[in-house]
């Protein structure tokens, strides 16, 4: 029994021996997977990292540059404004334009133009109806019919026997003027004052 023993106990020590063995190559295998995790963990930490910063820059000179325009926008458009405002101050400053008259002047004929454009021609009365009898009772009134009166109808004289009206006769005289051979005195005239004669 004590070979059995001895057989037993040789067995296990052997079987100790194979199981630290291989607890050994476990722990190597184990240990240079953890390494190698921990070098891809890393490496992608570092990668991150580097994209993240690249992402910061990128965005920081983004802002930057919004910034920029921004701030050249807003001080063009206050620019603009205030010279605006400086144009229609000026525009609108009335004592300036009492120094000259001829602004006011040359003001007032430009307003009564675009004002008589604006508002179109004036109708002025026809009297194209002078020779058709309309004086001498002839085609009554819209108004006269309009309230019921009822007149009695003048019969219009006969346009042949109604005298024409005539002008007197004016007596026609030469022309005489610049450059006529028979001019009574020499043009142009010296001007003389009426009562130094």
């Amino acid at each position: 029994m004590e070979n059995e023993t001895d057989v037993i106990k040789q067995q296990m020590l052997e079987t100790r021996t194979h199981l630290a063995e291989k607890i050994e190559a476990l722990e190597e295998k184990v240990a240079s997977q953890v390494t190698a995790t921990t070098e891809a963990v890393a490496q992608t930490v570092e990668g991150v990292k580097e994209t993240v910063e690249g992402v910061k820059d990128a965005v920081e000179s983004t802002v930057g540059v919004v910034k920029d325009t921004f701030e050249s926008a807003s001080s063009a458009v206050s620019e603009t404004v205030s010279s605006t405002v400086e144009t229609v101050k000026s525009a609108l400053d009335v004592p300036a334009w009492l120094q000259n008259p001829w602004v006011l002047l040359g003001g007032s004929v430009l307003l009564g133009y675009i004002g008589g454009r604006l508002l179109g021609p004036v109708s002025t009365p026809s009297f194209s109806g002078l020779g058709s009898g309309q004086w001498y009772g002839g085609p009554r009134s819209q108004t006269a019919t309009s309230f019921g009166a009822t007149r009695p109808q003048a019969s219009a004289p006969d346009q042949a026997a109604l005298p024409r009206p005539t002008a007197p006769a004016r007596p026609r005289r030469a022309r005489r003027g610049a450059g006529s051979a028979v001019s009574p005195r020499p043009w142009p005239r010296p001007w003389r004052r009426p009562w130094t004669r």
